[in-house]
């Protein structure tokens, strides 16, 4: 508000300045004043636009205003909220912009750079070997030399949440890892995320890698705007295709990490999960992000992090969706 009456004043009084000549170059005759007032003027609006944007107040973005007004006890997760995308309303929100680890929630962030700025029908051979990640780590068993579409790794991890997928579309997209990240977190401040910081593309355990439940949803609702996003997170599994080192075929199945999509938990009566993004670490806990669809077609996403267990997370997930 503060903001708003500075640049009021500002106006009127730079405008009274140049129709009355007070001081020397400030009469009417003066183009330099009036164009040095436009240049202040854009300035200041420009960033409280940018501000706007911080607080979440762009046209179509959920905002949370105040979140005393729900119920911390309605879901047990330390962090979670529901926004409807077709109303551009908060349904539920709980410890939002809390920074806490996503595991691999961060792999939508990796994918949205590669749907962004690269070309999806790309052959990539690969040339990483995993080494050195968290023994739990989810891999696709990719080899160098390896041969496949850009578009299949993206699949692959999305789907399966392999992790060598996500490093091997790093290393296609920017040529290192390293570029990589920091092109995510330069994609993060366009975004006008406030809780973010990655250190790597998977989202395996490291320092200074971390993310909140609504900057989960600024990324996400991003990457929905992009139908091959939306395509790939629906499916339960995914076939891929490529060629070995020694050029022969190779197929491998992946199953989704989603359990809505395979069967093992069902939403409440009405409501459709079309698909979205698991993340596991033994310090991340048990997080999901979600986009689902009621009886009248409108679009939600959903998120909950650091769940202790997988029934947990489901469960409250379904806590969440009950209050559409």
């Amino acid at each position: 508000m503060r903001k708003k009456r500075f640049i009021y004043t500002l106006a009127a009084v730079l405008l009274m300045c140049s129709a009355a000549g007070v001081g020397a170059g400030c009469g009417k005759s003066s183009p330099a004043l009036l164009d040095s007032f436009g240049t202040h003027l854009d300035t200041l609006m420009t960033s409280k636009d940018k501000l706007s944007k911080m607080d979440g107040a762009a046209a179509d973005l959920c905002v949370i205003e105040n979140e005393d007004e729900f119920s911390e006890n309605d879901i047990e997760a330390p962090a979670g909220a529901l926004f409807n995308i077709t109303d551009q309303k908060t349904l539920y929100s709980k410890n939002a912009n809390d920074e806490r680890e996503i595991a691999s929630i961060t792999k939508i962030m990796t994918a949205l750079l590669a749907m962004k700025y690269a070309d999806l029908s790309q052959e990539v051979t690969i040339s990483y070997t995993p080494e050195g990640l968290e023994s739990s780590a989810v891999l696709c068993g990719f080899e160098q030399g390896d041969k496949m579409m850009l578009s299949s790794l993206l699949s692959a991890a999305l789907i399966y949440s392999g992790n060598d997928a996500a490093i091997d579309i790093a290393i296609a997209v920017a040529g290192s890892q390293e570029a990589f990240v920091d092109m995510m977190n330069q994609e993060s401040k366009e975004l006008m995320t406030s809780h973010t910081h990655f250190a790597n593309p998977t989202g395996l355990t490291q320092s200074k890698h971390y993310s909140s439940v609504y900057d989960v949803y600024l990324m996400f609702q991003e990457c929905l705007k992009y139908p091959t996003f939306r395509d790939i997170i629906a499916r339960g599994s995914f076939l891929c295709y490529y060629t070995n080192a020694a050029g022969e075929n190779v197929t491998k199945n992946f199953n989704s990490t989603n359990q809505y999509l395979v069967g093992a938990y069902t939403p409440p009566d009405g409501i459709t999960v079309i698909g979205g993004k698991t993340g596991h670490t033994n310090t991340a806990g048990y997080n999901l992000v979600v986009l689902v669809q009621d009886s009248h077609h409108k679009e939600y996403v959903a998120v909950i992090l650091g769940a202790a267990t997988k029934d947990e997370l489901y469960n409250q997930m379904n806590t969440l969706l009950s209050k559409i």
